[in-house]
C-alpha cells in the first residue's frame, strides 16, 4: 500500500542585542513545503522491496541591521533550496515472511539532490548494509556524504576587531606582542561537506528478553 504526505511549514524569529560590542536587530524567515510517496514497488525472493520518493521546497530570508565598533551593515538577504530525494530498502536475503530465525542481509540505498540559488547544486549518497546471520546478531554499517551551506548570520553579520597581547617566542620570558584580532561573519565562506561511516552491532540473546 502506497502513502502519500504533505508537509507545509511557516516560521520565523526576531533577535534584537546590544553589547558592548554593537547591536544586532534582525528577522528571520523560513516557508518550507515538501511531499513524499512511499509504498512497496516489487516482491523479491526475500521480501518487497520498498521505495521512498520525495520533493521539498525552502526559502530562507533574513532583514537584519548590526553595527559594531568599526562596523555598520544594513542586510537584506535571501536563498531558495529545491531538492528531490528517493530511498529504497532491497532485501537480498532472507525469507518472504522475515522469520527472526533465519539469515537476512538488506541493503538501503538513498540519494538526495538539492540545488541552493547561492551555492549551486550538491548531490549526497547514502549506502547502508544490515546483515542479520541469526536471531541474536545483527551488524549494520553506513556510508554517505553530506553537504551544509553556512546561514546569514556567518557570511554577512557584523565583524569586529580587537587588539590582545600574545606571547611570543623570540622576545624573553614574559614579554607579549599586540595582534590584530578579527572575529564575526566571513562572506568568503564555502559550504561545509564531510563524509561519514557508520558501523553497529546489536545482540538480542533469547536467554536474556528485553
Amino acid at each position: 500500500r502506497w502513502l502519500v504526505r504533505t508537509h507545509f511549514s511557516y516560521g520565523g524569529n526576531n533577535t534584537h542585542t546590544t553589547s558592548t560590542e554593537g547591536l544586532l536587530a534582525g528577522d528571520n524567515k523560513l516557508i518550507a513545503g515538501s511531499v513524499v510517496a512511499s509504498g512497496p514497488l516489487y516482491r523479491l525472493p526475500a521480501g518487497e522491496m520498498k521505495v521512498a520518493l520525495g520533493a521539498q521546497a525552502r526559502h530562507e530570508g533574513l532583514d537584519a541591521y548590526f553595527t559594531g565598533l568599526y562596523d555598520e551593515k544594513d542586510i537584506e538577504k535571501s536563498r531558495t533550496v529545491d531538492s528531490v530525494f528517493a530511498e529504497g530498502q532491497i532485501p537480498l536475503v532472507g525469507s518472504r515472511d522475515n522469520d527472526a530465525k533465519d539469515e537476512r542481509l538488506e541493503l538501503d540505498i538513498a540519494a538526495r539532490v538539492d540545488h541552493y540559488t547561492d551555492f549551486g547544486t550538491t548531490t549526497n549518497p547514502r549506502i547502508g548494509l544490515a546483515w542479520r546471520p541469526f536471531s541474536a546478531i545483527k551488524l549494520r554499517g553506513t556510508w554517505a556524504t553530506s553537504f551544509k551551506a553556512p546561514n546569514f548570520y556567518q557570511l554577512y553579520g557584523a565583524t569586529y576587531s580587537d587588539l590582545v597581547n600574545s606571547p611570543e617566542q623570540t622576545l624573553p620570558a614574559g614579554q607579549s606582542v599586540a595582534v590584530l584580532l578579527l572575529t564575526g561573519s566571513n562572506p568568503a565562506l564555502t559550504a561545509e561537506q564531510s563524509t561519514q561511516w557508520t558501523l553497529g552491532l546489536d545482540l538480542s540473546p533469547r536467554r536474556i528478553p528485553g
